[in-house]
This record gives structure tokens, sequence and C-alpha cells, in this order.
């Protein structure tokens, strides 16, 4: 058990590199006890323990191993069947959505339908008063299977007998959950009962991601399949702006590092961990230069702490900027525009947006509003929007978006961008408590992030507990674990 405390107890302190690592001596020990005595299941449930820590750090490779090696280990068990059927099935589901990362949805389908087995089968052993969770479970699986199949443009002939079923399930057991309301929502939007299935995504849907049971990436991708299939039915819930068909536009072109930064800044005040009524919109400067007419974004530049629901421009704000165009003057880039944050808001420029946009735009006709919604970020879409004004000397509310892309794209791009922020945190975490106390800067350096936007989120992490083991001084800049 040794390995195991000392695993939990880097886990709780989200340092989950070092967490892996005593799962792992873990295992091993495993390994050289006598081969009589029943190691299967155990085997299992620390593999189990090791893919979910595999998820959040965005190593879905190494992750769906485990989770396929832990099944394997659950079936050769002795243990109790119906223990063996359960972690079958809830690592079955998890693996499914390691899938959807890629967006193999035939992959995932499969994973899905063997969930759904294996929990089913775990149903007919469970007793009367303890089987409402494994129903939801059941459901929660129905409902992805339903989305793969959509997904995969299976039609109505093999969607609607999977629907029927799960809709008969909950009639059966008068269930009132997160998985009854999604297979509700699928129901009226299968039907094209639009207007009903708007009215439960929003009241029900939505905001309710307690219902999933899964950590935090892996909940990311579940809330983003569910998304995807929202926005193919309901057009509110899609950016109603589009592109301007202009071929003197340009485009706008990123480097991976500011696009990451940019989701980092947004994430530490807007999460799937927080409540909604907690969530901040932040404010960011944008420095870079305009090449061929196109705007090569290089940096970004936190201007505020996000302690406002909404944020704009101020004074300070203003002789802030005045200071980075000067810095950004000596290696010949300047303020090419913003960036700012929607969480749960949807992507769209509010009539402060249009103001801000006015003052950067009337001065440089390339100038861009980028905006970012956590809520938005699926398997399909970014979560992000580039906008112009359309005309900025008629000081109109009309806007646009612009095309986008990033300068060095890597081969799972969503799966590094719905893992950042809990990879970002357990290596900031692992980083402190190996050295104890370090200056800030040093911390950047070995995270290799901007100095600036540690100093801006670090304070908020802290307070949020995203960084529970953690302490940091402002007038220091010292950052050291607690006692």
């Amino acid at each position: 058990m040794e390995f195991e405390d000392k695993a939990k107890e880097a886990e709780k302190a989200g340092d989950y590199r070092s967490a892996i690592n005593y799962y792992s001596q873990a295992l091993a020990k495993l390994k050289i006890i006598d081969a009589e005595e029943d190691l299967q299941f155990k085997w299992g449930n620390l593999v189990g323990l090791l893919a979910n820590l595999y998820t959040e750090l965005g190593d879905f490779d190494n992750a769906i191993s485990c989770y396929k090696d832990a099944i394997a280990k659950h079936k050769g068990s002795w243990a109790y069947l119906d223990k063996i059927l359960r972690n079958m099935g809830e690592n079955s589901s998890k693996l499914g959505l390691c899938f959807i990362i890629d967006l193999e949805y035939e992959e995932a389908l499969g994973h899905f339908e063997k969930a759904i087995e294996y929990l089913e089968r775990c149903l007919e052993l469970e007793e009367q008063e303890s089987i409402i969770p494994l129903v939801e479970q059941i459901l929660l699986n129905f409902a992805f299977k339903i989305f793969c199949l959509f997904n995969l443009d299976r039609g109505y002939k093999e969607i609607l007998p999977v629907l029927e079923k799960a809709v008969q399930l909950t009639a059966e057991h008068d269930l009132e959950s997160f998985s009854s309301d999604l297979i509700e929502f699928s129901s009226a939007a299968i039907f094209k009962n639009i207007k009903d299935a708007y009215a439960i995504f929003k009241r029900k849907i939505q905001n309710a991601t307690d219902g999933l049971p899964f950590r935090s990436v892996l909940q990311a991708v579940a809330i983003g399949l569910i998304w995807d299939f929202a926005n193919q039915f309901i057009p509110q819930l899609r950016i109603q702006v589009k592109d301007k068909e202009d071929g003197d536009e340009g485009e706008i072109v990123l480097t991976r590092q500011c696009y990451e930064d940019m989701l980092l800044y947004g994430f530490s005040f807007a999460n799937g961990k927080m409540p909604s009524s907690d969530f901040r919109e932040v404010i960011a400067l944008i420095v870079g230069k305009i090449k061929k007419g196109n705007v090569i974004v290089s940096n970004i530049v936190p201007m505020t702490s996000g302690t406002e629901k909404e944020v704009e421009f101020k004074d300070e704000h203003y002789a802030k900027a005045a200071e980075v165009n000067s810095e950004a003057a000596e290696r010949d880039e300047f303020i090419v525009g913003w960036f700012h944050t929607h969480p749960n808001l949807g992507l769209f420029l509010s009539a402060t947006d249009i103001f801000n946009q006015l003052g950067y735009q009337s001065l440089n006709e390339k100038a861009i509003a980028i905006e970012f919604d956590f809520t938005q970020l699926t398997p399909s879409n970014s979560g992000f929007a580039f906008f112009r004004l359309d005309d900025a000397k008629l000081a109109t509310a009309s806007y646009h978006t612009v095309k986008w892309r990033i300068k060095e794209p890597t081969k799972n791009f969503y799966s590094d961008c719905i893992s950042l922020f809990s990879r970002i945190l357990s290596d900031l975490n692992h980083t402190v408590l190996k050295n104890g106390q370090m200056p800030l800067a040093q911390l950047a350096k070995e995270l290799g992030r901007s100095e600036l936007l540690l100093e801006e989120i670090i304070p908020n992490l802290i307070e949020l507990e995203h960084l529970p083991n953690l302490l940091y001084d402002p007038e220091t800049k010292m950052i050291s674990k607690s006692n």
C-alpha cells in the first residue's frame, strides 16, 4: 500500500506525473507477489487509475492501452461478477471517449456498445435499491451511442431503436437525471421538435455537467460530443455571423505558444471545474505584425485579472497598452488587436466588445478581436472566433468572422487543447513541489510559459484550489509549497 498511498497523495496535490510513477511502482510490486493469489482485479483497478491520470495529461495512447488492460484484467479476475461488470462497463465508456478525441466514431461506438452490454448484465445482478446509478450510466452510454451513429450518418433506421430502448428504460425507472434529460433532448432533436429541444438544452443540459461521471478532461470530451450533436439541430447555438468573402481580408496566423497562452488564460478564470456563477471574463492585448496582408500574431499580454463579469478597457489598460506598444516596436511589432473570453455565453461581439474593437480598428483596419468560450470547445469546434467590424469608419454594429490558422498545427490538435489546462496544472504542481520554493521567473522558464501570464493566473488558481498545496508571494514573486 506504500506506493498507492503516495500516488493518492500526489494525485490529491495535483502532481499527476508523480502519481503515475507511484502507481507504476505499485504495479511492479504486484508482479512479484505469490501468483496463486488473485491479483487480477487489483491490477485492473490500478491500471484503471493510471488510465484516468493519462487522460488528464492528454496522453491518450497510454490511456487507451491502460483502459484495455484494465478491462482484460477485470474480465479474468475472481472477484464478484457485479463488480467485474461494473468496472468493465465504466472503463469501456471512458475508452469510447478517448476515441472521440480523434473523431474515431466507429471505434468509439463499439466501446459504448460494450459499456451498455456490461452494465446491463450488471443491472440484472444488482439489488433493487441500488440500481438507479447503473441505469443512469446505461442511459448516458445510450446517448453517446446515438451521437456516434448520427455522426456516422447511419440513418434513423439504426438510431430510432436505440432511442426507443433508452426512452423505455427511462420510463421503467421513472428517472429524472442528467442522463434521462439527455435522452429527452435527443428525442426532441431527432424528431425535429427544435423548440422543445432548445428549451431542454438550455434548462437542463447546458450547465448540468455534474451528471457526467468522468474526470475533467473526459468530462470536457463528453460535453463536446453533446454540443456537437446539439449544434447540428439547434440554430441558436451556432455562430450566426458568416465569414466575409473578401480577397483583401487576409488571414490570421498564430504561433502555437500564443494559442495555448490564450487557452490557459481563459481556462484559469472559467472552466468546467468551477460553478458557472464564478466564471470571469478576461482581456489581453494581441501583439504581432502584418505581413503580405495577413496578421501574424506572436504574443498576448494579459490586461485584467478577470474580477468582473464583463470586462472593458479602462484608463489603466490604455496606459499599459501604450507601454506594450512601445516595447513591441523594438521588435518591429505592434498591438494588432485584443483577446477576450465569453464563458458560457457563445461567440459574438457585445455592444461593449464592439466599442472596444472600434477603438483598435479605427486606427488599424486589420485589427482583430479574438474571442474564446471554453464551453464551445468540441471535437469539431475550436471554441474560438476571430472578428472584425464591417466598416470601422461608419461606426456600425455589423461585424464578421475572419479566417485563421495555427502556424505549427499538430496531428492531435483537439486532444492537446482539451487537456492543456489539466496538463499545465499538473506540471506546475510537479515542478514547484519538486523544488520546494522557486522564483516565478525560474518556474516560467522551466514550464516554457510567459512570466507575465503566470503572474496573472497563479493567484487565482490558488484561490480556486487548482493548486492546493502551493503559496505565492506577489511581493517577492516567489512560489512555494505550503507546509
